[in-house]
């Protein structure tokens, strides 16, 4: 049987945030589908058998038992997944449908005039952007001519994310308020106005993996890993918290589990907060720049910002990528080596925030919002900013020349310029460290609130 090839793709996060702010901004409709037994749409190319349904069975002429051979997949074969992929881009191509290629999971169709239709697909479920109701009705009629598709109307749900739209469609929000409700009942925490102000502290920074000896916490593995969904689609604020603990995902006992469960006190005072795409940036994101930088010009549509933490193995860093005021992509994370200077730790996370701005900017350029001008990427160290501006040398950053290289093709190519904020206006700095509740609900409110 042949396993080689069973991967599948799936809607890429930042591709389903920026295709919210490009509806937002464009005053798109939302609305989602479902494609019943999707699976069993996809046809395979091996022979593979499987033993008769029971209470199905037939035998051969002398009584043989006999097999069935799979003409189409099904559910529980590991072939299905790409075999749906593959049958679906089939139909959307025949259809007049473009395919992405940043995300084979994004597709385009343009209509008449400036009629334009985005699909984003997640296995069997379908987010469908429109500019007009005669675009939206046609393809969704094409598609239920090959599947059975049940519509959804305007989209309220999709990947456990609650989606809310007004009725001019000029303001998104999503949020996993549920999540959150559900994940404080299974671990007794009520919802209290009085929790934590931040996810932690600084006394997180002292946490040890587990010796051998010590019993480690059973559930403290699984809560984790949902707190990681929770981060990588709407809560950008427990980034540092969750990926610092993910730290000691096979490894932790009771202090990682208290930290663990302050996550969940800070989350049951911040249920309701959510990510908010509109057609401008936010007041506060402009106030902000203006005040703890030199920009003074009216803010572009994308921009990023970049930071890290020096000191220590491999010290925490992490970016924003924000798309007219909404977060479209954001990471928190170690850097992949140990810095030996703070210029050399800017840099290289600038390096990895700089490869997310590149497909950020491919991506809205599929959705018809092309990038012209250079994006900028706040970074708080100069020096950092001066080895990607011009060709200085130095021998303490020789060992990451191929990153200094990289970085400055992209800069003199205008893809980004990096420009200097201070620290205090640094809104990645809530991804490297804890901060205090002052500053780290300054930066929160930038890309989420109530």
């Amino acid at each position: 049987m042949d396993y080689t090839f069973t991967y599948s793709n799936t809607i890429r996060h930042e591709t389903l945030r920026a295709l919210f702010a490009i509806a937002a901004h464009k005053r798109y409709r939302i609305t989602g589908g479902d494609i019943k037994t999707a699976y069993l749409h996809g046809r395979i190319s091996e022979a593979i058998y499987m033993r008769q349904p029971a209470m199905f069975e037939k035998t051969g002429k002398n009584g043989e038992r006999l097999v069935c051979k799979l003409n189409r997949s099904i559910y529980g074969l590991r072939q299905s997944g790409a075999c749906w992929e593959a049958k679906l881009a089939e139909v959307l191509t025949q259809l007049g449908l473009d395919r992405c290629d940043t995300d084979p999971c994004l597709w385009k169709l343009k209509g008449e005039g400036d009629q334009v239709l985005f699909l984003a697909i997640y296995v069997d479920d379908l987010v469908v952007v429109s500019s007009n109701p005669d675009i939206l009705k046609k393809t969704m009629d094409q598609l239920e001519q090959h599947f059975e598709v049940t519509g959804t109307g305007n989209l309220e749900w999709v990947l456990g994310m609650n989606i809310e739209q007004s009725e001019d469609f000029s303001r998104i929000s999503i949020d996993q308020k549920l999540f959150i409700r559900d994940l404080l009942l299974e671990y007794s925490i009520s919802a209290d106005e009085k929790g934590r102000a931040t996810p932690s502290d600084a006394s997180i920074l002292a946490l040890k993996p587990l010796p051998d000896d010590e019993e480690i916490e059973p559930k403290y593995q699984s809560l984790i890993g949902k707190l990681m969904w929770l981060t990588v689609l709407t809560r950008p604020d427990i980034a540092f918290t969750t990926a610092y603990l993910s730290r000691f995902a096979s490894k932790g006992g009771k202090m990682h589990m208290e930290h663990a469960i302050g996550v969940l006190k800070y989350l049951s005072r911040t249920t309701d907060y959510r990510i908010t795409y509109t057609s401008g940036h936010d007041d506060g994101l402009t106030n902000l720049i203006q005040s703890q930088s030199n920009f003074s010009q009216s803010l572009p549509e994308l921009l990023g910002f970049t930071d890290s933490s020096y000191g220590g193995e491999r010290p925490p860093a992490g970016y924003l990528i924000s798309f007219y005021g909404g977060p479209v992509s954001f990471a928190a994370y170690r850097l992949p080596l140990t810095p030996l200077s703070s210029a050399e730790a800017e840099y290289v996370a600038a390096t990895r925030a700089t490869t997310a701005i590149i497909a950020v900017r491919a991506i809205l350029d599929f959705l018809g919002q092309p990038q012209n001008e250079p994006t900028i990427i706040f970074c708080d160290n100069k020096a950092a900013i001066q080895l990607s501006d011009n060709d200085t040398s130095s021998k303490r950053m020789k060992h990451v020349a191929t990153r200094i290289a990289f970085l400055r093709e992209q800069v003199q190519s205008e893809k980004i310029m990096l420009y200097h904020i201070s620290t205090l206006g640094m809104c990645a700095d809530i991804f490297t460290k804890p901060l205090t509740a002052q500053l780290f609900h300054v930066f929160r409110s930038m890309f989420i609130w109530k």
